[in-house]
């Protein structure tokens, strides 16, 4: 019997012993400003109370929204992550990339922890109108990477997102520089990082950010205990009725996460579909 009090003790201390985890769950999504598919003439409140339902229908804990206008003139001079912010009851950030019609049009964070220190980060562009003056002129759009810090308990990470540019040699020179903001970050502790990145998944200017952090459409633990890799069919994001191409990406640092699930979903409350990836952090 004493023997047997023992192994209790011993292992009701590993118990208390054990690393702690926290799940959260992770989305990017490319909202269209809350056009809808079309990017019809729709009133921009019915957009985005269809994108906060697709996000509160997953419980999102972060998201990682572009194409987000802020008192533009085309979406009624709203400023559309704080009404989804105040719609999900979660943390705001809004990183802008470019001035249009009286306000601001980039991307955004949302978060139901706090959001301490967000930072926008001007990326490489590539003015494309006098060579090539056929070209329209979203392609010499600038872009803009967004980094917050948000805090659950003993957990702490930074959150990267972005919406890269349309040709591949600005997208070779902005990844660069968010592989550049990844390693910093990373000195910190854990990392998220995503948005669209108008990349298929084996093009050559991805390859910075893989050499650093792990692509969530990968390495999924299964029920076998093996891990999965998500087919290339289940990953197609754009566009949303029939999506052809994969361009929407969420990646996380290599230590102390899991990736317990990760799936596209279907809707079409924007002309692309969302991400959504299921963490575990342990280790805390």
């Amino acid at each position: 019997m004493k023997r047997l009090g023992l192994i209790l003790t011993l292992m009701a201390g590993l118990a208390l012993m054990a690393p702690a985890q926290i799940e959260l769950v992770v989305m990017t999504y490319n909202i269209r400003a809350g056009k809808g598919y079309h990017g019809s003439d729709q009133d921009p409140m019915v957009g985005l109370a269809q994108i906060a339902e697709v996000i509160r229908a997953q419980d999102a804990d972060i998201v990682l929204l572009q194409e987000v206008d802020r008192n533009v003139e085309r979406t009624g001079g709203i400023d559309e992550a704080a009404i989804l912010a105040e719609q999900l009851g979660m943390h705001h950030a809004f990183a802008p990339a470019i001035p249009l019609q009286g306000g601001e049009y980039g991307i955004a964070i949302l978060s139901r922890m706090p959001i301490a220190s967000p930072e926008s980060v001007a990326l490489p562009f590539t003015d494309h109108s006098q060579r090539h003056p056929n070209l329209p002129g979203y392609f010499s759009e600038p872009r803009v990477a967004q980094i917050v810090r948000v805090a659950s308990g003993e957990l702490e990470l930074s959150v990267i997102n972005t919406h890269l540019g349309l040709t591949r040699d600005q997208r070779m020179e902005q990844l660069e520089e968010v592989a550049d903001l990844i390693h910093d970050a990373l000195v910190d502790g854990r990392v998220i990082f995503g948005g669209d990145l108008n990349a298929e998944p084996d093009a050559l200017e991805l390859v910075p950010v893989r050499r650093l952090l792990d692509d969530c459409y990968h390495g999924l633990q299964g029920e076998d205990g093996l891990r999965h890799d998500i087919p290339i069919r289940r990953r197609l994001t754009h566009p949303s009725d029939d999506p052809e191409v994969c361009i929407d990406y969420l990646f996380i640092s290599r230590w102390a996460i899991d990736v317990l699930s990760t799936e596209v979903l279907e809707t079409t409350a924007s002309d692309h579909r969302p991400v959504v990836t299921r963490l575990s952090f342990w280790g805390l």
